[in-house]
């Protein structure tokens, strides 16, 4: 089949949440944004296409087959190298035999944060693996040790049946002074993820300066495009993880991030509690902004303390319900602070449970 050039609008990775029909960018722009992704699968309706180059370099569409829900694929010649074919759909999720859907993971910080100790942290995967967890999060600081040669522990977390999710670091990302140093950690703690089989970079921001504040946040928010066009071009999703300063305002600094970043490069890993704490409307947070959510950090409050699951004021069934209303897939963290009189491995039970019984996930 020889390559044509189209005009249909670019649409988000098959792997990601569904996009809005409405046209966005043309694909064949050669924006970097794009070019930084190619060759890349999408998906629009049953229909799977993958964007590559033509001779001159220009990017061109190539119709790939019908897909199914549970990623079948009939793909006649593209005219590019079979690998690269294969690279594509395997990033976008469709060489996997299963249906895109919401997993849940566990963040370890119900554990304690970093859990420095391997033993520990593999003692504690084989909990997550006992109540039905399909994959995990941690502080970076939790595998630093295997960093420098990632391949034995790996292979300790294969065997456990636990994948990792993320690393989780925190970089400010709009201080000169610290730039160099961030962008540094930030390359390191990638590979690893890399190494040990995660999909995604879990980035807390700080606050911002009191003076020259709208400064630093354009500054944060152009080291987010460019780190994450980085790290989507090595296979690897950016998420920003929201605390409440990113909330304020009507989550005032959430929306400038969003509204100067890419859908291709920057992802959110949205903390419901935070947004509860702020009074913003989760349900319909996840209705507007949905296609910027890679993943959720889940936990209950109470007033303004942690509560397990079930236990406080958060309607987890209306969010539940606007997750299947919008058709969102990606990963649902449950994260909660270790409490002094319930056994974690009791509080992640019940949390599992809880979204199990009542989230249906």
């Amino acid at each position: 089949m020889t390559p044509t050039r189209t005009s249909h609008p670019y649409m988000a990775p098959v792997c990601a949440a569904p996009a809005p029909s409405t046209a966005g960018p043309d694909p064949l722009s050669n924006t970097p944004s794009v070019a930084s992704r190619i060759p890349l699968a999408y998906a629009r309706g049953s229909k799977t296409f993958i964007l590559s180059r033509d001779r001159k370099g220009a990017v061109v569409k190539n119709y790939a087959g019908r897909h199914t829900r549970y990623g079948g694929i009939r793909a006649p010649n593209l005219g590019f190298p079979r690998r690269e074919f294969l690279a594509a759909l395997a990033a976008a999720g469709l060489l996997s035999g299963a249906p895109a859907r919401i997993r849940v993971g566990c963040q370890t910080r119900t554990y304690g944060s970093p859990i420095r100790d391997r033993a520990k942290l593999l003692s504690v995967l084989e909990d997550l693996k006992s109540a039905g967890y399909e994959g995990f999060e941690t502080n970076f600081a939790s595998l630093e040790h295997s960093f420098a040669d990632p391949a034995p522990m790996r292979a300790e977390i294969d065997r456990r049946g636990v994948p990792l999710i993320a690393l989780h670091l925190g970089a400010a990302l709009w201080s000169p002074a610290s730039l160099e140093k961030e962008r540094a950690q930030i390359e390191r703690v990638s590979a690893a993820v890399k190494a040990l089989g995660g999909t995604h970079l879990m980035l807390s921001g700080r606050a911002l300066p009191k003076e020259g504040a709208q400064e630093a946040l354009a500054r944060k928010a152009a080291e987010l495009q460019r780190t994450g066009a980085e790290l989507a071009a090595r296979g690897l999703r950016l998420c920003l993880h929201n605390h409440f300063q990113e909330l304020a305002r009507d989550a005032e600094e959430l929306r400038f991030v969003l509204a100067h970043t890419q859908p291709d490069a920057v992802s959110l890993v949205l903390d419901v509690s935070y947004l509860h704490i702020a009074g913003l409307d989760i349900p319909e947070f996840i209705r507007r902004h949905g296609r910027r959510i890679g993943a959720f950090h889940i936990r209950d409050m109470k007033g303004k303390r942690e509560a397990q699951m079930g236990e406080g004021d958060i309607d987890f069934r209306a969010m539940a319900k606007a997750l299947r209303d919008t058709g969102w897939t990606g990963w649902a963290i449950f994260e909660m602070n270790p409490l002094t009189d319930v056994p974690s491995r009791t509080m992640v039970g019940n949390a599992r449970k809880y979204m199990k019984d009542v989230m249906q996930l």
